[in-house]
């Protein structure tokens, strides 16, 4: 998320807030790897509960770092990015934020479903978002929101 965060940056996520707030669009959200509940369901239920209360309390690092990363397309609209550009149904996005060395790839077309959320990063030659799917990518988010 450079140039908006930088290394040793602190961060405070309130994730019961998420339930109260929708997303919206240029919010910086926090979030878990959406693939790693594939990865950790073979730990069952008292396993899983016992690593998250050692997550929780700081005794067990997590598994999964979580990833941050700014919405740009929300269920129902359109995301297309021509040579590093980034059209949000139609209308070029307005991105200060951006780190000034810019990613001038295109990528296609995509509707965002239901439930679902398109996020970049802002240091776009470094960042594995939704313009790719995992591994090299996050892929589309789970809107934790609705």
């Amino acid at each position: 998320m450079e140039p908006t965060l930088q290394r040793g940056d602190r961060v405070l996520v309130c994730r019961i807030c998420t339930h109260f707030s929708p997303s919206i669009e240029a919010d910086v959200i926090v979030f878990s790897d959406p693939a790693a509940w594939a990865r950790i369901e073979g730990r069952g239920a008292i396993g899983g509960f016992l690593h998250w209360l050692a997550e929780g309390i700081g005794v067990a690092q997590p598994e999964n770092p979580d990833f941050i990363k700014r919405v740009i397309g929300l269920p129902g609209d359109t995301v297309e990015i021509h040579r590093g550009v980034v059209f949000v149904d139609g209308e070029r996005l307005d991105e200060p934020y951006l780190d000034p060395r810019t990613d001038t790839r295109s990528f296609p077309k995509r509707v965002i479903p239901d439930g679902m959320l398109y996020v970049l990063g802002d240091n776009r030659l470094h960042s594995g978002d939704s313009r790719f799917e995992p591994p090299s990518g996050v892929g589309l988010v789970p809107d934790a929101t609705r």
